[in-house]
């Protein structure tokens, strides 16, 4: 196969795509202005709970509070008003920069990854990487 990899470099942003037999295997988009939050992990304070929107904002030390969706709240089911409180400390990883007008979008279930294997600290373990083809390989 023919693999190439293309960089295209402006002023305020880099862009880069991998290539094999003439498709479009991965595309990556830089920004030079700003460094991405996306998966940096940080200590917050929960400053608003929103029943409604089934969400929190969390105060992570950034322009605005972070969006925090009530689907990577901590705890397993029900309402996040009945898994996180205003004022709780929390740890969160950013899945999302912050946009104009709006904060980052962060979840409560942290995962460390590698190029082979996944960390997830809340107990669940070490998984591997979806990159690892083949049973003995994985094994």
């Amino acid at each position: 196969m023919n693999d190439r990899l293309l960089v295209s470099v402006d002023p305020g942003m880099v862009r880069a795509v991998r290539t094999a037999g003439g498709r479009a295997q991965a595309f990556r988009c830089l920004s030079r202005r700003r460094p991405s939050l996306v998966g940096a992990v940080r200590l917050g304070r929960v400053t608003r709970v929103v029943p409604a929107l089934d969400a929190a904002f969390v105060d992570c030390g950034l322009e605005r509070d972070a969006f925090l969706a009530g689907a990577d709240a901590p705890g397993a089911t029900g309402p996040i008003s009945a898994r996180v409180r205003e004022g709780e400390a929390l740890a969160v990883q950013a899945a999302g920069d912050p946009r104009p007008g709006k904060g980052a979008r962060v979840s409560a279930r942290i995962r460390l990854a590698g190029r082979l294997a996944v960390w997830r600290p809340d107990g669940a373990g070490v998984s591997v990487s979806r990159r690892v083809a083949g049973r003995a390989a994985r094994a």
